[in-house]
C-alpha cells in the first residue's frame, strides 16, 4: 500500500510541473498573435503596371496581391530571378589541390602578346591529353591572340579557365574545335572576332535605277581587309533596323529590308557591293528579285560577310559540358554547335553585343544549334540577344525507309550533314512522311551501320507498309531545359524546340519579331527532327514579340504542312506567363493534342492580327482533349472580332474560369 501512495505522489508531482510549464496560462502571461501585415490589394490597372515595369520577377510591391483574379496562379513568381542572372553559380571551378595538373599558359609560350597563340595551344593540349585525373588550363589576364581553330581532342577532366582574359580570333575560322571530350569545361571568358564579320552603316543615299544602297561606315569597321572582297557579298546578310525607345536599343525593322546570299536555302539577293576607302562608305547592290525598297536616309544598317559557314565553338560527340561565366560578342555562323553531345550544360554564358562597338549583330545564325544530342541539355541565367536565326534551336533529323522485312528495316540519312548515329537500344518512331502520323514504335535491338545508311533489326514484327516512311531517333532527343534567360532585340526566332519532356521557365522574351517559342512537327528541305511532346513554358514574361507574324502566337505548336491530323504533337503545356502587347495571340496550338493552357494573362495582344487564329489570345486548330481554364484577357480597347478562345475543328476542349476585360477609352 505505501508503495502504491509514493507512486500517486510522484505522478501527482509530475502533473503539477507539467500545468505549471506549459498549462493553464493566465490572460495576462498568454502572449498575443502578432500583428496581421496590413495586405494591399492591387487593382487591375495597378496589376498590370506592376507586371509591366520590367522583365523580372518579383513584380508586385510588397504585401500586395490582385483584388481580382487575373488569370495567374502566382504573379510574382512571373519573369526572371535578377539576383540568380547576375549572380548564381552552379559549376564552379575546384580548388587548385584538387586537380593533379595545373598548366599556366604563359608557362607554354601563350602570351597575350603573341600574333598568334593556336600553334603553342594545340601542342600543349596534345601533351594533356595524356595525363588522368583533373586539369586546369590557366589563362591569366590579357587579351589572347588566335589566327586558327583550337583543336581538343579526346581529353577528359580538363578546366579552361580565363582569370579577366579574352580569347580573340584574328582569323574567320572556328575558335574551338572540341571532340570526343569528356567533363569538359570552359569558364570565365571573354571571346570575340577581330575583325568581326559584320559591320554597320547609315544609309547616305539610295538608286532606285540600280537597285543600291549606300553607307556611311562606323568609324571602327576597316574593310579595306582582304576578306570583305572589296565590298562584294559572297554570303552573307543585309538588314535594317530602328531605335526602339522603351528598350534602348536598335532592333531589326519588321518593315525594313532584310536580303541575304545563303549557304542555306541558295537566296541570293546580294549581287554587288563596292567599298570606298578614301569615303569609308559600302555600297550593296540588290537583285532584280529581291523585292528593294529604298531606305529613308539615316537608317541603319547591319552587314554581314558569313551566314553559316563557320561554328565558333564545334562541339562533337562529346559528353558533359560545361560553360559558365563567360560573353560572346560576335560569331561567324552558329555560335555554339552541338552534335552528338551527352549531357550539356550553360550558366550565365552570354551572346551579346559588346559594350562599346557599333556593331548590331551578334551571331550571323544560331546561337545555340543543336543536332541528334541526348541526355541533359541545360541553359541557365544566360543573355542571347541580336543574332540573325534563331537564339536557340535543338533538333535532330529524320532518316527515310528505303525497305523493310519481318523485324528488319533498312533507313538512310539524307546527306553527311544530317546522319547521326542509331545505336542498339534507341526507340525509333516511324511516321507518315505525308501526315506525320505516328505508324509504330520500336526498340533497335541490332545495328549494322554503312555510310548514310542504317541496317535495323528491331524488336517485333513490322506489320504495317512502312517504304517511304520517316525514323525518328527518341533516344537522340535532349530533355531540355532553358531557365532564367533572356532573349531579346533579334529576328528570326527566339527557341525552336523539337524536344520531348522538357520546359522553358522563368525567361523573358521581347522584340523577337518571329516570334518567342515555336514546337513544330514537318518534313521539310531540312529534314530537323522530332515531333514536339511534353514541353513546358511555365513563368515567363512575352513582351512586343511576333511582330513580323513569324508564328501565330507568341507560344506555338503546331503541325506544319501536308495533312494535318490531331494528336500529331502533344502535351504540351503553358502555364502562369505573362503576354504583353504580342502583334497576335499568346497561345497556338495546331494538329495537337492532350494541352493544356491555363492561369496566362495577356495584356494589349493581337494588336495586328491578319486572322481570326491571331485575333484570339488561344487558338485551337484541329486539336483534341486541350484544357483551357483560368486564363486572364485585358484588352485596353475593343479588336473587332477578337476571342480569348478561337476554335476550329478542335473537339473534346474544357474551357472553364476564362475572363475577357476590355477597359473602353484608355490605351
Amino acid at each position: 500500500m505505501k508503495s502504491f501512495f509514493k507512486k500517486l505522489f510522484a505522478v501527482l508531482i509530475s502533473l503539477t510541473l507539467f500545468l505549471s510549464l506549459f498549462g493553464c496560462e493566465s490572460k495576462d502571461t498568454q502572449k498575443e498573435d502578432p500583428p496581421q501585415k496590413e495586405v494591399t490589394l492591387l487593382e487591375k490597372e495597378q496589376v498590370i503596371d506592376a507586371l509591366e515595369r520590367d522583365i523580372y520577377n518579383r513584380s508586385f510591391p510588397a504585401d500586395s496581391k490582385e483584388k481580382e483574379f487575373m488569370g495567374l496562379s502566382d504573379a510574382n513568381a512571373v519573369g526572371v530571378d535578377r539576383d540568380r542572372f547576375e549572380n548564381e553559380v552552379l559549376y564552379p571551378v575546384p580548388d587548385e589541390e584538387d586537380f593533379v595538373a595545373v598548366y599556366d599558359v604563359r608557362e607554354y609560350g601563350i602570351f597575350p602578346e603573341n600574333k598568334d597563340n593556336a600553334p603553342a595551344l594545340n601542342i600543349l593540349l596534345k601533351q594533356i591529353k595524356n595525363v588522368e585525373g583533373l586539369k586546369f588550363l590557366r589563362f591569366p589576364q590579357g587579351v589572347y591572340l588566335f589566327h586558327a581553330t583550337v583543336n581538343f581532342a579526346d581529353i577528359e577532366d580538363l578546366y579552361v579557365v580565363g582569370e579577366d582574359a579574352e580569347w580573340r580570333m584574328t582569323e574567320w575560322t572556328s575558335a574551338m574545335d572540341i571532340r570526343n571530350c569528356k567533363n569538359f569545361h570552359i569558364n570565365g571568358f571573354e571571346f570575340d572576332y577581330h575583325p568581326a564579320s559584320t559591320v554597320t552603316g547609315t544609309v547616305i543615299s539610295t538608286d532606285e535605277a540600280k537597285r543600291s544602297v549606300t553607307l556611311k561606315l562606323g568609324e571602327e569597321f576597316d574593310m579595306s581587309d582582304s576578306r570583305f572582297n572589296g565590298g562584294k557579298v559572297k554570303y552573307g546578310s543585309y538588314m535594317e533596323y530602328v531605335w526602339d525607345e522603351t528598350y534602348g536599343a536598335y532592333i531589326p525593322d519588321k518593315d525594313g529590308m532584310l536580303r541575304y546570299n545563303s549557304t542555306g536555302d541558295r537566296v541570293e539577293n546580294l549581287v554587288g557591293g563596292s567599298y570606298d576607302p578614301a569615303a569609308h562608305t559600302l555600297t550593296i547592290a540588290f537583285s532584280a528579285d529581291s523585292g528593294y525598297r529604298a531606305p529613308d536616309e539615316g537608317t541603319k544598317v547591319s552587314v554581314s560577310y558569313t551566314m553559316y559557314e563557320y561554328g565558333m565553338f564545334m562541339f562533337q560527340s562529346c559528353e558533359k559540358v560545361y560553360m559558365e561565366s563567360n560573353d560572346v560578342y560576335a560569331s561567324l555562323g552558329m555560335t555554339f554547335v552541338t552534335y552528338n553531345v551527352k549531357d550539356l550544360y550553360m550558366n550565365r554564358t552570354n551572346l551579346r553585343l559588346r559594350e562599346g562597338s557599333e556593331r548590331l549583330m551578334t551571331s550571323t545564325a544560331d546561337g545555340l544549334h543543336a543536332n541528334g544530342c541526348y541526355g541533359d541539355m541545360i541553359v541557365t541565367n544566360s543573355l542571347y540577344e541580336a543574332s540573325h536565326d534563331d537564339a536557340m534551336n535543338i533538333c535532330s533529323f529524320y532518316n527515310t525507309v528505303s525497305s523493310y522485312a519481318g523485324n528488319t528495316l533498312v533507313c538512310g540519312a539524307s546527306s553527311a550533314t544530317t546522319n547521326y548515329p542509331i545505336m542498339e537500344g534507341d526507340v525509333i518512331e516511324i511516321y507518315d512522311p505525308q501526315s506525320m502520323e505516328l505508324i509504330e514504335t520500336y526498340t533497335v535491338v541490332k545495328v549494322t551501320a554503312l555510310g548514310l545508311s542504317y541496317d535495323l533489326t528491331v524488336d517485333k514484327r513490322i506489320r504495317e507498309d512502312i517504304s517511304g516512311c520517316l525514323v525518328g531517333n527518341t533516344t537522340r532527343v535532349p530533355a531540355l531545359k532553358v531557365e532564367n534567360c533572356i532573349i531579346r532585340n533579334k529576328r528570326n526566332r527566339g527557341i525552336l524546340a523539337q524536344v520531348r519532356n522538357s520546359e522553358i521557365v522563368n525567361c523573358a522574351f521581347y522584340n523577337v519579331l518571329h516570334g518567342p517559342i515555336m514546337m513544330n512537327a514537318s518534313f521539310d528541305i531540312f529534314a530537323e527532327a522530332i515531333i514536339p511532346r511534353s514541353i513546358t513554358a511555365r513563368n515567363c514574361k512575352f513582351f512586343d514579340n511576333n511582330t513580323a507574324h513569324g508564328l501565330s502566337a507568341d507560344v506555338s505548336a503546331f503541325r506544319n504542312g501536308g495533312t494535318v491530323l490531331a494528336n500529331t504533337v502533344r502535351a504540351i503545356e503553358v502555364e502562369n506567363n505573362y503576354f504583353s502587347r504580342s502583334a497576335a495571340g499568346a497561345v497556338y496550338f495546331c494538329g495537337t493534342g492532350d494541352c493544356v493552357a491555363k492561369n496566362n494573362l495577356a495584356y494589349d495582344i493581337c494588336r495586328s492580327a491578319v486572322n481570326d487564329a491571331q485575333r484570339a489570345m488561344i487558338s485551337l486548330v484541329t486539336d483534341r482533349n486541350a484544357h483551357v481554364c483560368d486564363n486572364f484577357a485585358y484588352l485596353p480597347s475593343a479588336i473587332e472580332g477578337f476571342a480569348l478562345l478561337y476554335k476550329s475543328a478542335a473537339e473534346g476542349t474544357e474551357a472553364t474560369g476564362n475572363i475577357e476585360y476590355i477597359l473602353e477609352g484608355k490605351v
